[in-house]
């Protein structure tokens, strides 16, 4: 059988059979489940059953079906986990849009980090609080040179 057509079959196969449900089992699998994963696409790469172009691990292939699953989630109305959506948020202000316009749910526990709701919602927000700390420090440093600071005010913004 020609490498490209084993590829596929491999894809269709043991790819899909161990990705199914990917977005509910993903949070709970453990650091030694991971390296498991790991290590069966890398025996597979090097038998020529995988070609790692498009997404070379498996927590690369889990991101992308909890991204899928969740932009199916928001543009599919009709969608049956729709109802386990919070609530949208409805701000009069026109700010910069985040990564999706829902309130976000409260964590009781440690378990609530593993459940796919919570870790896609969760998700972006870690990036946009530093992103915005970013932001307000440049700031701050733009006016401490606008107005000639002294050395010591300058070394409390760094």
């Amino acid at each position: 059988m020609p490498q490209a057509t084993l590829q596929l079959v491999f894809r269709s196969t043991a790819l899909a059979k161990l990705l199914y449900a990917a977005p509910a089992w993903w949070g709970f699998a453990h650091a030694g489940d991971r390296n498991r994963l790991e290590g069966f696409l890398r025996r597979a790469q090097k038998a020529g059953y995988y070609n790692n172009d498009s997404l070379p691990t498996v927590a690369a292939h889990c991101e992308q079906a909890d991204e899928q699953l969740f932009s199916s989630l928001q543009y599919c109305y009709i969608h049956p986990l729709r109802r386990f959506l919070p609530p949208e948020r409805n701000t009069p202000y026109d700010t910069r849009s985040g990564p999706h316009d829902y309130y976000l749910p409260q964590k009781f526990t440690s378990l609530d980090e593993c459940n796919y709701m919570f870790r896609v919602l969760y998700k972006h927000c870690y990036w946009l609080a530093c992103w915005t700390f970013f932001l307000s420090c440049m700031l701050q440093r733009c006016v401490c040179r606008l107005c000639m600071p002294t050395k010591d005010h300058v070394e409390e913004y760094l």
